[in-house]
Order: C-alpha cells, then sequence, then structure tokens
C-alpha cells in the first residue's frame, strides 16, 4: 500500500510518519525498515499485518490496582523507530512483516468485546 506523509527532496523521499524524517532513496527503507521506496513513490509494508493480537492479563500491564483479574487486549505491529539497547520485543520490532494477511481495524475492535 502506498504510504501517506511523504515528500520529495533532492531525488529521495522524505518519509513524514516519525521525527526522523529518514531520506529513502530508491530501492531502499527508512529505519522502521517498513517503509521502502519503489518507482519514486513510499510504501508501507506493514499497513494491517499485526505480530500478535492476544488478550492478556491485566497484571502485567503497567497499571497499578486496576480491575484486577481482568484482561486487555493487546495487539501490536511489525516496526519501531527507536533502538534501545534493552528491548524485549527486538525479534519484531526490528524485522519486516511476515505473511500477507490484513487484518482491519474491524476485527481488532471485534475481538477486544
Amino acid at each position: 500500500m502506498e504510504a501517506r506523509l511523504y515528500r520529495k527532496l533532492n531525488g529521495k523521499c522524505v518519509c513524514q510518519l516519525c521525527w526522523r524524517f529518514c531520506k529513502i532513496g530508491e530501492g531502499e527503507s527508512g529505519f522502521c525498515n517498513v517503509r521502502v521506496v519503489e518507482k519514486g513513490r513510499v510504501y508501507t509494508l506493514s499497513y494491517g499485518k499485526l505480530s500478535y493480537l492476544e488478550s492478556r492479563p491485566i497484571e502485567i500491564k503497567p497499571f497499578f490496582h486496576f480491575l484486577p483479574g481482568s484482561t486487555s487486549m493487546t495487539f501490536s505491529g511489525y516496526s519501531c523507530n527507536l533502538d534501545c539497547p534493552w528491548c524485549q520485543n527486538w525479534q519484531i520490532s526490528k524485522s519486516p512483516p511476515v505473511g500477507g494477511k490484513i487484518t482491519p481495524p474491524e476485527k481488532v475492535i471485534g475481538e477486544a468485546f
């Protein structure tokens, strides 16, 4: 899918999705590894692709005494624009999206209820 939030500058595309403003040349990807340039346009490789979608106990979340015994919906995508040395999710945050299945937002909402 063609990405939004980019502009062209001196033969490269400048991604404007995050604060890094990656200058991406033809055939290259941005820092996040999911924004690529093909034929002078920026495409996203991660739209609608989830790495996880599951219900998890609320106690593992960073909330203090919030609805003990309940669950919360956890979902995540691929990529990250940070580079934290202590990252617990580096396998999914620095790898390209897997598979071609697209999960629409309505399905995520439906799974939460």
